[in-house]
């Protein structure tokens, strides 16, 4: 004879369970003419990249995945003013130098991407100011190029649209404590949408 409060307990700990793993992923979506960017900040474990849909009239066009380069993550040595650009880090040897990408992650969870104009041994200039007012628990990390996925070799029409639609258990993977950053450029339409998952 079956014992229905056990059954009921199971019943119960597998919807909890694949709860928690729906709450796991978090899908993000952006459009624009020349590209399309979203950024997903750090987690304590590795990065899952689930899904992927990107249409782009661009010929060569593809999705780019960034992730945490050389220079690691800095933590600002002075509390920046919202909206300040110029940011105050231990940057000898010049970890972080003009051009970088980088995504400066707030203690918040906030999270600015964005270039390095300037640098010196003692601060970075940022192209753009910081959106929330600096804290202790921020920090900078320099991101570089991980690895890419082609949408289409070739656009012959101005107005085609080439299109990816790829779903997996992995489709792309980032270690650990790591922003990931994806990009899709066009000429005047790029659509990008991810899915991530732990």
């Amino acid at each position: 004879m079956f014992n229905l409060k056990v059954m009921f307990v199971g019943l119960v700990s597998t919807v909890c369970c694949l709860a928690s793993v729906l709450q796991a992923q978090e899908t993000k979506f952006a459009s624009g003419t020349t590209s399309a960017a979203l950024t997903f900040g750090p987690n304590s474990g590795r990065q899952v990249i689930k899904s992927v849909y990107a249409a782009t009239d661009k010929a060569g066009g593809a999705v780019k995945f960034y992730a945490r380069g050389g220079a690691g993550k800095l933590a600002p040595t002075a509390t920046a003013t919202n909206g300040a650009t110029i940011i105050s880090v231990a940057n000898t040897g010049n970890l972080l130098t003009t051009n970088d990408i980088v995504a400066y992650v707030h203690a918040n969870g906030t999270i600015d991407q964005t270039t390095v104009t300037a640098n010196t041994s003692s601060n970075c200039t940022l192209a753009a100011g910081i959106t929330v007012a600096g804290s202790a628990g921020d920090y900078i990390y320099e991101l570089t190029q991980q690895g890419q996925i082609l949408v289409s070799e070739a656009v012959t029409d101005v107005s085609a649209t080439a299109v990816l639609n790829t779903a997996g258990d992995v489709v792309f993977a980032i270690l650990g404590d790591s922003p990931c950053y994806a990009v899709l450029d066009g000429t005047s339409n790029a659509v990008l949408q991810v899915t991530r998952g732990e």
